[in-house]
């Protein structure tokens, strides 16, 4: 996902009640691209195989717990989801989960407000993947991730994926009567040395300053994207490279920099009340 050179998006909503929703979303369209015309390339290079020995691919049909395993799948499969299928769907994440997912959750009925959206359209070379959730208050919203929390040690394909959705996450903490909000400093757990080959978890050191290079070539200007849709007008921000329209702002942390650093920054937001 990350060696894609797109962006991943983080939009928070708050509303004046302290309610809100939180929609983490990746355009994988450009990576799918990339992905299938090597796949073309390696096909026309190889021999031909026996048609019986071939892979199924990825059925599209209508039944929705197909299409959430076939979407879990390729969160975490090594080739990646596939533009082969045609999916543009909306599936609960509770009236899906497997009795085995709901035995490790103290409060499974939080997640009755968890929706994952997949896009997918082969003649538009199109392939968005996504998720949502909307909570009454800061309290649900952290015990909603605190029960995410606990799928993060299985080997399923839902557990890992709700993995790394919680490490692209942007937390943040808020003040709606001082009319504040906090993007705390955030550690970046993201490792991407697989990407260049090389032996996972190797630091900048190991890994060599030409993969380095080629890395940061890779990766450009791409990023996590936070985008704040307030209450109230935004009046200021420390980061001098926010982008601010009128009750929305949006900070950008790049690949490369993260890469590098191992932390998103520390941000402060402040924002007009009644």
């Amino acid at each position: 996902m990350l060696a894609s050179c797109a962006d991943y998006n983080n939009d928070i909503y708050i509303n004046e009640d302290g309610s809100g929703k939180v929609t983490m979303s990746y355009d994988a369209s450009e990576m799918m691209g990339m992905l299938e015309m090597m796949k073309g390339m390696e096909d026309s290079d190889s021999e031909p195989e026996d048609d019986n020995n071939e892979e199924p691919a990825m059925e599209g049909g209508d039944d929705p717990e197909d299409i959430m395993s076939n979407f879990m799948s390729s969160m975490t499969s090594e080739s990646g989801p596939s533009l082969g299928t045609d999916i543009d769907t909306t599936i609960n994440f509770y009236n899906e989960m497997p009795d085995s997912i709901r035995s490790k959750l103290s409060k499974p009925e939080l997640f009755k407000k968890v929706n994952i959206s997949i896009l997918s359209n082969k003649a538009a070379a199109k392939m968005v993947m996504g998720m949502d959730l909307s909570y009454d208050n800061m309290e649900e919203l952290e015990e909603m991730y605190s029960e995410m929390s606990k799928l993060n040690n299985g080997e399923d394909d839902i557990s890992q994926s709700i993995k790394t959705l919680r490490e692209l996450k942007r937390n943040y903490e808020l003040d709606l009567e001082r009319g504040e909000v906090i993007l705390p400093e955030q550690d970046f757990d993201g490792d991407m040395s697989e990407l260049m080959g090389q032996e996972q978890g190797m630091g900048d050191e190991e890994m060599g300053e030409e993969a380095m290079a080629m890395m940061h070539m890779m990766l450009g200007e791409a990023g996590i994207v936070t985008t704040l849709h307030l209450p109230g007008a935004v009046l200021s921000c420390d980061d001098p490279n926010a982008i601010i329209e009128g009750n929305a702002i949006t900070i950008k942390e790049l690949y490369s920099d993260l890469m590098t650093e191992k932390k998103m920054k520390k941000r402060v937001i402040k924002f007009e009340t009644r």
